[in-house]
């Protein structure tokens, strides 16, 4: 089980009208917290209740992934600033890797986002331009067939040649 203590001050800036609110976590309890102090549980309309099974949603499935997407987009953004500068030949390019591919999903990672180009961890249909892929089930083929599907081997010869 996991304690989280966050203190709220007031607008005064004396230490009496400080409120501190303790969560209780546990394995099960993803998305959930239960105030502690007065065992109380606020809901998502801020009134406190005492029934448990209210105990406030951080976000529906939508908002996380929305929210996921923004922090790997903008973590990608940093390492392309702080990586060393290369020729852009990847630019404009916006790649996913799909499934087990040699060099290493982080290897490939690395090498299109210090070239220019752009990487994709989810699928996006209307954004992606090409898919690395080692193999293919059938099934994904037919489903990927308006893709420029290329082999890891294709971006490695693509770094070696510079172009």
């Amino acid at each position: 089980m996991t304690r989280i203590t966050t203190t709220a001050h007031q607008n005064d800036s004396s230490a009496d009208d400080d409120t501190t609110i303790e969560y209780q976590l546990g394995p099960g309890d993803f998305g959930r917290a239960q105030e502690v102090g007065e065992s109380a549980i606020v809901n998502e309309s801020g009134s406190g209740s005492n029934d448990e099974s209210a105990a406030p949603e951080f976000g529906d499935r939508h908002t996380y992934f929305d929210q996921r997407k923004r922090k790997l987009a903008e973590q990608a953004q940093q390492r392309a600033e702080n990586a060393p500068k290369y020729t852009p030949i990847f630019a404009g390019v916006v790649f996913h890797i799909n499934g087990y591919t040699q060099p290493s999903h982080y290897e490939l990672k690395k090498l299109l986002i210090e070239r220019g180009g752009r990487f994709l961890h989810y699928l996006s249909k209307l954004q992606v331009t090409h898919i690395i892929a080692s193999n293919l089930a059938r099934s994904k083929e037919k489903e990927l067939r308006n893709y420029r599907v290329v082999r890891p081997e294709w971006v490695v010869e693509s770094v070696k040649a510079d172009r």
